[in-house]
């Protein structure tokens, strides 16, 4: 039976694992246009918890530590990485990009990862050392993907989350819309509750000055209705009937 995409997905992710716990090392991101290192580190723990954040890896030497994050299934929270920038933590990221349509299935994923896994983690700098004239470098995108190129991605990237001493840092993804798809404020982020408060406040206010309005048209409705039966009063004591109103 094929595998689902998810569950390849999810052997890639324990795929990395798997190269980086055997071989303890890291080709680094790119720290300009031409320098990428090698990183040899002496221990490295899985879903070690960093503030309120669970990190996939955490790898060591000596008393310093890189945390690197695999992409693959999901994405990096904004707030994890707002949270690694903010304390300046060394960190980066793996990033996957397996099409959902593939013309040989998870036959390509299971070469790729025996074949150039391992190889990329330790030379890749970034998506441009990829070799594009290799099979395994080359996703087999059907003929549907390859009409639609601008989502194209490539297969595998890295990049900085934070970086320090060389003044890295990742740009935020898109943030989270602060209203539902309904239009409504999103109550889950904080802009959203802000705007939800001032709505809140809005519909307050125009209350009450509906109120207030509708108290002093009554006041003057009272104040007509009193001056009106005192000229009924009057008319109707000179004989007047100026009927019923």
């Amino acid at each position: 039976m094929a595998k689902s995409f998810s569950n390849v997905e999810g052997v890639v992710h324990l795929a990395t694992k798997e190269v980086l716990i055997r071989t303890k090392k890291i080709m680094l991101p790119y720290i300009n246009a031409n320098t990428k290192y090698l990183y040899e580190f002496d221990d490295i723990l899985f879903e070690e918890k960093v503030g309120r954040f669970k990190a996939d890896c955490v790898v060591s030497r000596g008393d310093k530590h890189l945390i690197i994050e695999i992409v693959d299934t999901g994405k990096t929270s904004n707030k994890k990485i707002e949270y690694y920038i903010e304390n300046k933590i060394p960190s980066i990221e793996i990033e996957f990009n397996m099409p959902r349509t593939l013309v040989e299935g998870t036959k390509y994923i299971d070469e790729f990862l025996e074949k150039r896994l391992e190889h990329h983690i330790h030379n890749l700098g970034d998506s441009k050392d990829l070799d594009y004239t290799n099979q395994f470098d080359e996703v087999p995108y059907d003929t549907e993907y390859q009409l639609d190129r601008e989502y194209y991605k490539a297969i595998m990237n890295k990049h900085w989350i934070c970086n320090p001493k060389y003044d890295i840092y990742k740009d935020l993804k898109e943030p989270v819309s602060t209203f539902t798809k309904t239009g409504r404020p999103d109550l889950r982020t904080k802009k959203g509750r802000k705007i939800q408060e001032e709505i809140n406040i809005a519909k307050a206010l125009e209350e009450q000055k509906k109120k207030d309005h509708f108290e002093m048209m009554q006041w003057k409705w009272d104040n007509a209705k009193q001056g009106n039966q005192l000229v009924r009063r009057k008319k109707w004591r000179r004989g007047e009937d100026w009927g019923t109103y």
